[in-house]
């Protein structure tokens, strides 16, 4: 018995519909269920009555089936996640492949204590989200709508009674900084949460939400006195996967082409509360300085040129032709989103557009990489995915290469990615500068490249004038908007104040700092009229010590006598080359892997003196060149061996015999073993041929199934055949070292060729293999299978 466990638990009690008695749930069901019938019935009748065309039936109709499809579809998914929520047994002995991560994954653990922990607290954590709703959100809300929209307000919020499940848990206890503890949770909330929203006279509500992520907890800084640490900063570096219905006004909302908006407003109220650079921070101490823990420095910038897309699937249907695709790709790298043109008509786009991502944490950030097909008036059709590890690329420096889209066919998008470290030496900045006006020259669509990252800590204001207005408070309601080029950033707004304190960071991705200035303006948000501004020359920045103008007031024009602003801006100049402390960053554990790197007549080259170094380049290239210009002996010796080594593995490798060249990795987010056939070399006709026609032909052992096949297209007349073809086999994690890859290398014979079409077999056993690794190598082919 716990009395005691449950008295603390009733002192916040928790109302659901599931709680009311069987008698009265059964009547209110049929109830709903007669109105629901009589409601059709009249509905019916009165549309006979008035005349109503025959097409507006068929679309309601058509509206119907859809949300009867697409609802059932989604409740399948709640009800089984739901159930998965309330037990972790279930979970396993229903779905094996979709195990939790402790059980593959021996650095993550299970930490079921931590769930009972959660128990106990979830109706404490219920009013703590509920306030937090209420005072913080509600305002971020009501802000961002219109003024005929902005009686929005939360009229209930509840979280239900299931907790959230911790399904895995990861402390990171090297590589770290001394003064703090990182800590990832893997986070899965199934719960029957019942949260309500008014807009005027209107309701409109979220039930059977589902959210499951991957949330860092940093603790710091850590203290030689209790507690021990100063605050506990929380993130998401993506945003998290969420499903939800919805109920009353807001169904209406549940049907083509308005439900994808829907999905998009709540992800990015998502990112811009908890999505990097977005973070909630929880102070524990008094002297802890919040705002630097809530926007620290960044890590560094991202470029990213998507280039093109090759052999894409056919989206749309051709009656007198072969049907193409109207492809677009967006890229998303934590709460920042880029989308490209839509070319119409073309497998084989070609974009050259340049993007830059702010990067926070390289360690757990990933770039989403989504290829869609333009269907206007429906939803567009994707052409595969693709989740790149940005630690990958600060490692590397450099990347140009083919990734293989997945999830798809067929299909592949060539990507270059730069790393920008962050220098506080001005004396670079001309040689940047000429390299973005070399890479601007090349691009058709005028791109403005980034050659510096400013920085802007808005504190507080200070003695701000008082309004004349025809209201019961003259105080104004001031928010402060900033202005870099063409960028505008906007604070939130405080009621009633002569002295408002914001605390807020923004950043800036400057073109020439040289040139550009920083246009501060405050801003009464009742009456929008300016009542302060200032303007600062980024040169001043620059000329500052350690280009940084620490918290300091700023005089404003156009206000009062003694109105100031008080800022903190920094500078960086942004200088290309691997990360420089890439040494002391702990590994995700991830890899980039590629079908093949890009032709070297396109790569971009630096002109400073930094290592531009591809992806997993493989032995596909027989001439394996990498150029060594690091400053850093030690680092230029060790890639010069491990290039030494590639090259040793070729040679070796082709020294005699047939063989084939092929990529196998692991897709452990997805399940997935992914085999890229690069191509063969010194194939042997049949005895009566003196030329082939080769295929290969792939089996995932002990799996001989015809829908297990894979089959590469053929190669007429070749026996050096080159197929550059990708295949994804299901594998779960536990499955993984019991499985072998059974390669046949074969020769299409013509209908009056009879006996056996075998040129070769080879396999590759995954249990001598790291699922964790990509690797890419030459295999000997054998007369007879299984030698």
């Amino acid at each position: 018995m716990e009395p005691s466990k449950i008295s603390e638990t009733e002192e916040i009690p928790v109302k659901t519909a599931s709680s009311l008695p069987k008698p009265i749930a059964s009547a209110i069901a049929e109830v709903r269920h007669f109105a629901g019938t009589f409601g059709g019935l009249f509905l019916v009748w009165s549309m006979g009555y008035f005349n109503v065309s025959w097409f507006w039936i068929l679309a309601g109709a058509v509206v119907v089936a859809w949300k009867r499809r697409h609802g059932k579809a989604r409740d399948i998914v709640i009800r089984s996640q739901n159930m998965v929520a309330e037990s972790e047994a279930m979970q396993i002995l229903q779905r094996l492949e979709d195990l939790p991560s402790w059980v593959y994954f021996p650095d993550i653990e299970r930490a079921e204590w931590l769930n009972k922990l959660v128990k106990q607290l979830w109706p404490y954590i219920n009013s703590y989200v509920e306030a937090y709703l209420r005072d913080t959100v509600e305002p971020m809300v009501c802000q961002n709508l219109p003024s005929f929209l902005q009686s929005f307000h939360f009229e209930t919020i509840n979280l239900g009674r299931q907790s959230p499940k911790i399904t895995g848990v990861k402390v990171f206890t090297e590589h770290t900084k001394r003064d703090e503890i990182l800590m990832d949770l893997e986070i899965f909330y199934g719960g029957d949460c019942d949260i309500d929203v008014v807009i005027k006279r209107f309701k409109a509500g979220i039930r059977d939400l589902q959210v499951r992520g991957k949330l860092r907890v940093v603790f710091k800084p850590l203290l030689a006195k209790a507690p021990f640490f100063g605050a506990i900063s929380m993130h998401f570096h993506t945003t998290p996967k969420i499903i939800f219905n919805l109920t009353n006004m807001a169904d209406i909302l549940d049907m083509p082409g308005l439900n994808g908006m829907l999905d998009n407003i709540i992800r990015d109220q998502i990112s811009r509360l908890l999505v990097l650079p977005n973070r909630l921070v929880i102070p524990l101490m008094d002297d802890t300085d919040v705002t630097s823990l809530k926007y620290p420095e960044p890590q560094g910038v991202l470029r990213i040129c998507v280039k093109a897309g090759r052999d894409l699937l056919s989206g749309d249907i051709g009656i007198m032709k072969k049907g193409k695709s109207d492809p677009y790709a967006v890229l998303h790298v934590g709460s920042q989103t880029f989308k490209t043109k839509v070319i119409e008509n073309d497998l084989n786009p070609t974009w050259n557009e340049y993007y830059e991502a702010v990067i926070h944490s390289c360690q757990g950030q990933v770039m989403d990489i989504a290829v869609f097909d333009e269907d206007p008036g429906n939803k567009d059709d994707p052409l595969g995915n693709n989740h790149l590890p940005v630690s990958s690329v600060a490692r590397k420096g450099y990347i140009d290469a083919w990734f293989p889209l997945q999830d798809v066919a067929t299909g592949e998008i060539l990507l270059q990615l730069k790393w920008f470290s962050l220098f506080s030496s001005k004396e670079i900045l001309q040689d940047i500068l000429e390299q973005n006006r070399a890479i601007e020259s090349r691009v058709v669509d005028h791109v403005p490249l980034s050659s510096a990252l400013l920085m802007v800590k808005l504190d507080s204001a200070s003695s701000l004038p008082t309004q004349n207005k025809n209201s019961v408070s003259d105080l104004p309601n001031p928010h402060c908007v900033l202005t870099v080029g063409s960028v505008t950033k906007q604070s939130q707004t405080i009621t009633d104040t002569v002295d408002p304190a914001w605390e807020e960071g923004f950043e800036f991705l400057v073109k020439n700092p040289g040139v550009q200035n920083l246009d501060a303006q405050i801003v009464d948000s009742e009456s929008s009229k300016p009542i302060g501004s200032v303007n600062i020359d980024l040169v001043r920045v620059m000329n500052a010590p350690h280009m940084t103008l620490e918290m300091q007031p700023f005089k404003l024009d156009n206000s009062g006598p003694r109105s100031t602003l008080n800022l903190r801006i920094c500078l960086r100049i942004l200088k290309s080359g691997m990360l420089t402390d890439v040494e002391n960053e702990f590994d995700d554990g991830d890899d980039i892997s590629v079908v093949e790197p890009a032709d070297a007549a396109d790569n971009e080259t630096t002109g400073s003196g930094v290592t531009d170094i591809h992806t997993e380049t493989s032995p596909v290239h027989s001439d394996v060149e990498e150029v060594i210009k690091s400053h850093d002996d030690n680092r230029a010796t060790e890639v010069e061996s491990s290039v030494s080594q590639l090259r040793q593995r070729a040679v070796t490798g082709s020294a005699a015999g047939a063989k084939i060249n092929m990529t196998v990795r692991y897709n452990a987010s997805h399940n997935k073993l992914i085999a890229v056939v690069h191509k063969i070399q010194n194939l042997i006709p049949l005895d009566s041929e003196t030329t082939a026609n080769p295929y290969v032909r792939l089996y995932l052992l002990p799996d001989r199934s015809k829908s297990g096949r894979r089959k590469t297209d053929v190669i007429k007349h070749s026996l050096n055949p080159v197929f550059e073809e990708t295949f994804e086999f299901h594998c779960p994690p536990s499955e993984f070292v019991e499985r072998t890859l059974d390669i046949a290398v074969k020769t299409e014979l013509s209908f009056l060729h009879t006996g056996k079409n075998e040129l070769g077999f080879a396999s590759i056993n995954l249990s001598k293999l790291n699922n964790s690794t990509t690797v890419t190598d030459w295999y000997h082919l054998n007369s007879s299978p299984g030698c």
